[in-house]
């Protein structure tokens, strides 16, 4: 199948189709000199000498060799003026006269809803570790609480056993890792129910 047409693609697409030496001179004022295949120039994000600042036309990509700072027009333009990469990238193609579709594909509407669910599924887990440390940790105060003297000891010695499995569940449940946490709901099911 032949290449999307610029109408149809991507505003990132859109942009990158842009020259990136277009963008280095309209948006920074960079005096591009060629070097061999590529371009050089000073830095404009730091002090620079001598040129460290290369850009491959071929590819549209660029990168400093003095401060290590890189990647397309998008990343070079929303580096220069503080931008997100989608409001650089709206730029270029306003300024360039190309088509902005501001419209997501329906991969970034499947993505959307995927990362809504995740969210909701870890809301819904911190809510109930939270709940349940709560219980649990309402329990390990009762049972430290019976523990008075030498008699509560040999009195209640079935419930000093459970102290440190009950320590140990609510430590899992302030986890940040969600499978330690998960495992400590399944363990506290036991005396919270």
């Amino acid at each position: 199948m032949l290449a999307k047409s610029i109408a149809q693609s991507s505003v990132f697409d859109n942009a990158r189709s842009s020259a990136i030496e277009a963008v280095c001179e309209c948006y920074l004022n960079l005096q591009l000199r060629k070097s061999g295949r590529n371009l050089v120039a000073k830095c404009p994000f730091h002090e620079d000498r001598r040129p460290s600042f290369v850009v491959w036309p071929a590819s549209g990509r660029w990168k400093c060799f003095g401060c290590g700072a890189g990647g397309d027009s998008i990343a070079l333009l929303a580096k220069a003026l503080n931008l997100r990469p989608l409001e650089a990238a709206r730029l270029i193609c306003r300024d360039f006269g190309l088509p902005v579709d501001d419209r997501p594909g329906p991969e970034a509407c499947r993505r959307a809803a995927d990362r809504a669910k995740q969210w909701e599924v870890e809301r819904a887990l911190e809510c109930k570790a939270g709940e349940t440390y709560s219980k649990v940790a309402l329990i390990h105060r009762c049972i430290f609480n019976l523990l008075r003297n030498r008699e509560d000891y040999e009195k209640y010695s079935d419930l000093i056993y459970w102290l440190p499995q009950l320590e140990h569940v609510l430590d899992e449940l302030m986890s940040n890792d969600k499978s330690r946490q998960v495992e400590a709901l399944r363990v506290a099911w036991r005396w919270v129910g």
